[in-house]
Order: structure tokens, then C-alpha cells, then sequence
């Protein structure tokens, strides 16, 4: 069972982060709240890569197998149904020939659970008829009966494993998304420490924001990215917080001025971007689904 897009981006976000927290250990492994932080989230990620990988299981052979049954199923029952029906019409047996009304897509449309239940009442149903010496002409054996009930039986047995699979992926998922969150939630913890390296390190500074940023822009939803500079020397401002009103949803300018707020629902915000020394600056801005648009700020000094 894959990773969903969500987990997947996540994985490449977080492999892409702990690589660049490894390397700068020497400068932030003084500051003890952000060391904690960091080692959560490397013990978190070797936990997220262990539940990744035994996620990742193929249920290709099932599926292809539950299909193949169940359509095998609806043409026998479909067969062994129609033959069925003539014989009653034959015999002016009007009940009979009305429990036999079902085609093959009508055994194709039932819940994979009704069709061994189904099948058991049919073959029931048509067993007495066998000794009849007028039904004998129509084709239907003990054999062909028997087979058909082993075919729902064995159909049955597979959408039980089918069934566990599926739920196990679903706690697979739940599983994987709880160490998401956690890894989620340090990364925001380092954020808040992040300044405590401004002055004396601001390449550290500018690598945190780069690295710690999802891969994938946000190609399922919507976002805004951009750069901010100053009015009148054009230079770029590092430390501005750009966010969405009214939502947690923000980033934090780099060294070059630039930023990024993705995975954003289609709609309609305010972005507001603030700082040291700028006046604070809104605009109205509307996100839509699939795209990452360019959303640049040129700041007054107050």
C-alpha cells in the first residue's frame, strides 16, 4: 500500500531537514532546548521511516483476484439464471421464472459480502430441479452447482483478507500521521528558538528556513510565495514574518528576502507582513487549488 501524496512530500521534506540539522550540530548543541528539539525529531524520523517502509505493502494480487472472481460469479449465476427462468417459462411455473430475474450485472452491482449468501440461495433453489427429466435437457449439472458454490466460497474468503489489509492500512495511516504531527511540531519548536541564532549565525538561519520547507509547493493545493524588500534601498529584509490572518498559517523570510506559505485550501485572506523596523503591510489575496502564486512585498521604514 503506498504513501499517500501528503505522507510522501512530508518524507522527503523531513529526509531533506535531518540531513541539514546533522550537519550544523557544532552550532546549535549549546542551546539545550533546541538540541532536544532536534533529538525528537531524529528519533521521531527513524520511527517515521521504520512505519513508511512496512506500509508499503502490495495488495495488487488481491484486488486483481477479488475482481476476477466475482465477475467469473456473476457469469455463471447469469447463466445458470437465464436457463433457469426459460425452464420455468416452459413449464408455466411464474414464481420460479420470477426468481430467477437476475443478469450479470445485477450479480456484479451486489455488495461483495451478499454474493456468497446469494449464491448458496441460488444453487439451493436449483439443486431439486436436477432429478426433473425435462430440466436434465437444459444443461445444468450437480457439478457445474458445486463448482459455482466453491468459486463465492473462496471469493468470500478473499475479501475477508482484502478486508484486514485495507484495515490495515488504515491503521498504518493513522500510525504514520501521528509521528507526522510530532515531526511536525518540532520543527514549529525550532522555529520559535530560531532567532536565538540571528546575529551570530544567520547562514544557519537562512538554511533552517530553506531546508525545513516542504519539497512539493503544493501541487494538490494552494499557496503563495514571494520576496520583500525595502522601499527606498531595494534591499532584502530577513526576519519578516508573512502570514495568513486569522490562521497559523506563516513563514519567515530568509537572508534573501524570500518566503513561502503552501498547502493552502482555495479561497480568499488577507496576508499580512511585519517586522522590525517596517511598517506593517496587508493585501488581499485569493489562493486557488493547484497553484503557488507570486505575492511580492516592498516594505516602508517606519
Amino acid at each position: 500500500m503506498a504513501l499517500t501524496q501528503k505522507q510522501s512530500d512530508e518524507k522527503a521534506r523531513f529526509a531533506k531537514f535531518g540531513k541539514f540539522l546533522t550537519d550544523e550540530v557544532l552550532i546549535y548543541k549549546k542551546l539545550v532546548p533546541f538540541k532536544n528539539e532536534a533529538d525528537d525529531f531524529a528519533t521521531n524520523y527513524l520511527k517515521f521511516d521504520g512505519l513508511a517502509e512496512g506500509k508499503i505493502i502490495d495488495t495488487s494480487g488481491e484486488t486483481e483476484e477479488k475482481t476476477a472472481n466475482k465477475l467469473s460469479i456473476a457469469e455463471f449465476c447469469a447463466l445458470y439464471c437465464g436457463t433457469t427462468k426459460a425452464f420455468a417459462k416452459k413449464i408455466g411455473n411464474l414464481d420460479l421464472a420470477a426468481q430467477m430475474s437476475y443478469s450479470k450485472s445485477d450479480v456484479l452491482d451486489m455488495k461483495d459480502t451478499e454474493i456468497l449468501g446469494f449464491v448458496n440461495n441460488l444453487v439451493k433453489t436449483i439443486t431439486p430441479l436436477l432429478d426433473d427429466v425435462v430440466f436434465k435437457t437444459y444443461g445444468i449439472t450437480v457439478v457445474q452447482l458445486s463448482d459455482l458454490g466453491t468459486l463465492a466460497t473462496n471469493f468470500n474468503k478473499v475479501i475477508g483478507h482484502a478486508g484486514l489489509v485495507i484495515h490495515g492500512a488504515t491503521v498504518a495511516n493513522s500510525n504514520l500521521n501521528k509521528v507526522i504531527k510530532l515531526l511536525q511540531g518540532s520543527i514549529e519548536m525550532m522555529s520559535l528558538l530560531l532567532p536565538n541564532f540571528q546575529l551570530l549565525y544567520p547562514d544557519f538561519v537562512a538554511g533552517f528556513n530553506l531546508n525545513s520547507k516542504t519539497i512539493d509547493l503544493g501541487v494538490h493545493h494552494g499557496g503563495v510565495k514571494g520576496n520583500i524588500t525595502l522601499e527606498i534601498s531595494g534591499e532584502a529584509l530577513n526576519g519578516i514574518k508573512v502570514e495568513i490572518v486569522g490562521t497559523l498559517k506563516n513563514d519567515t523570510t530568509d537572508v534573501l528576502g524570500d518566503y513561502a506559505i503552501i498547502k493552502v485550501y482555495s479561497g480568499t485572506a488577507n496576508i499580512q507582513a511585519s517586522g522590525d523596523g517596517v511598517k506593517t503591510q496587508q493585501k488581499v489575496h485569493t489562493f486557488h487549488r493547484g497553484r503557488i502564486e507570486t505575492l511580492d512585498f516592498i516594505m516602508k521604514g517606519n
